[in-house]
């Protein structure tokens, strides 16, 4: 029963921690990463002053992030119908 009354919360966190893993794994990939990844095309864009890669890399950023948040609020409306919508 707890399990079962905790879904919506969970459900709204992985909704925020959506996006959230895209940023943290661009900010990981600069940081770290090696010649390939988004953080680095787009830090390296911004570098050379190629404005439409970088606007390019965050479309696809923004892509993802709203892709994930989408399918998380799916899951959570389709297995939590007793829930109410805010």
């Amino acid at each position: 029963m707890r399990i079962r009354a905790a879904l919506p919360d969970l459900f709204a966190a992985l909704r925020i921690s959506a996006p959230a893993a895209v940023l943290g794994a661009i900010v990981g990939e600069f940081l770290g990463g090696n010649d390939n990844g988004l953080g680095i095309a787009l830090v390296s864009a911004q570098a050379t002053a190629q404005t439409e890669k970088v606007w390019a890399a965050a479309f696809v950023a923004t892509a993802l992030a709203g892709v994930g948040y989408a399918a998380i609020a799916t899951a959570g409306r389709l297995l939590t119908p007793w829930a109410p919508r805010r």
